[in-house]
């Protein structure tokens, strides 16, 4: 739930830069690097110490090993397809004026949900589910949308801002009253992501009225922030990964059996906090091993002096 809030969040950020970027593959090739960091020694730790016994196949190593291919992370294929079609919605965000920024915005978000809506009042089986890809490109268009109509948010309509942000959150916070009605069948049956999943306008909403209210505080440079900005995104790789999910939240602290216990309150804040510093160490050692590589790597090639460039 948090994460999901926290992806839409980072999407959002993304789409606040993503017209000033340049594209890159060489972007993308090291995302599926890092993600590898991860991926492989997750499989290899839930098959030596996790399920001992069971069979490693081949699908499970290629999965690994190419994990933005075969969608290890969710998060992250679908970030990247974003990056892929960078180089066609630039040229519109440079180009377009705020207007037509709005129009189009508007258009995308009604193409995604309409749909959605009419299954829910028709209660059509099966019936279209947002596709996270086609979210992701209207959040980058209301990231974009946030920078150019950053001086009329953050003062004119500031208070508008405050208004939906603390709507939205009442929904989050009572989605429970909410579905209830659902539940014992007195109203057509909504999907469990309406009002809190990563494809909710909802959500779409408290996320970025969220990022507008944190842009309005002044925060000054720290070097604890700047230690720990770049560090995150691995704090994802590591904990969201299949495997370690598994490892980290049934095995090692075994919550489904402490539903009950006087130390519940306790554990939901701590275990957290542990995950989060063991990571921050654990991505921390891998940017350093990264660094030393690239400069190992650096250190073995030729070196070509003028007059042999001269020569060739």
């Amino acid at each position: 739930m948090d994460l999901q809030f926290a992806v839409i969040i980072f999407v959002l950020i993304t789409g606040y830069f993503y017209s000033k970027q340049r594209f890159s593959v060489k972007k993308i090739f090291q995302l599926s690097t890092i993600a590898r960091w991860y991926t492989i020694p997750a499989l290899v730790i839930s098959f030596l110490f996790i399920e001992k016994g069971l069979h490693m196949s081949l699908q499970d190593i290629v999965k690994a090993i190419f994990p933005i291919f075969f969608s290890e992370y969710w998060f992250l294929t679908s970030f990247v397809v974003i990056l892929i079609l960078q180089p066609i919605l630039q040229p519109f965000l440079v180009s377009a004026n705020r207007i037509q920024k709005l129009k189009m915005t508007g258009l995308v978000i009604l193409l995604c949900h309409i749909p959605s809506f009419i299954g829910l009042v028709s209660q059509t089986d099966n019936y279209f589910f947002p596709s996270i890809e086609l979210v992701f490109v209207y959040v980058i268009l209301v990231g974009d949308l946030i920078k150019s109509f950053e001086q009329e948010l953050s003062n004119k309509y500031f208070k508008f801002v405050v208004l939906f942000f603390t709507g939205s959150l009442l929904l989050i916070i009572f989605k429970g009253v909410v579905y209830q009605p659902y539940i014992y069948n007195e109203l057509p049956k909504i999907p469990y992501w309406f009002l809190n999943g990563t494809e909710s306008i909802n959500a779409i909403i408290f996320a970025g009225t969220t990022f507008i209210m944190i842009k309005k505080i002044k925060i000054k440079k720290s070097r604890f922030i700047l230690f720990l900005s770049p560090l995150v995104f691995d704090v994802y790789l590591i904990h969201d990964n299949n495997y370690m999910r598994s490892l980290i939240w049934e095995k090692i602290f075994d919550n489904k059996n402490h539903f009950n216990s006087s130390f519940l309150l306790f554990r939901s804040l701590l275990e957290p906090l542990v995950v989060f510093s063991i990571c921050i160490l654990l991505a921390f050692f891998r940017g350093q091993i990264s660094s030393f590589i690239a400069k190992m790597k650096k250190v073995s090639l030729p070196q070509i002096s003028a007059s042999d460039k001269q020569t060739m």
